[in-house]
């Protein structure tokens, strides 16, 4: 599986900017884009948009719709 997490580099050490759950030993790809500023609005929707793209949260996100389908026909929210 292949993951992509923004990290920075300083005196030698990269340190990502967010938790990686890898267990054990891994191989890794390290690809430097430079000395930008890290801009964490824009993590953040590059992180939802691929949230949103994934048919795993999308079918949750449709279990829950149907869940509370019942509760929507009760008029409140208008």
């Amino acid at each position: 599986m292949l993951t992509s997490v923004k990290g920075v580099y300083k005196k030698g050490i990269i340190k990502p900017l967010e938790k990686i759950g890898i267990e054990g030993r891994s191989d890794v790809i390290i690809t430097f884009l430079g000395n930008k500023k890290i801009n964490k609005k824009g993590i953040l929707k590059s992180q939802l948009a691929e949230m949103a793209a994934d048919p795993q949260v999308q079918s949750e996100i449709k279990k829950i719709n149907r869940e509370f389908a019942a509760a929507e026909l009760d008029g409140l929210g208008e």
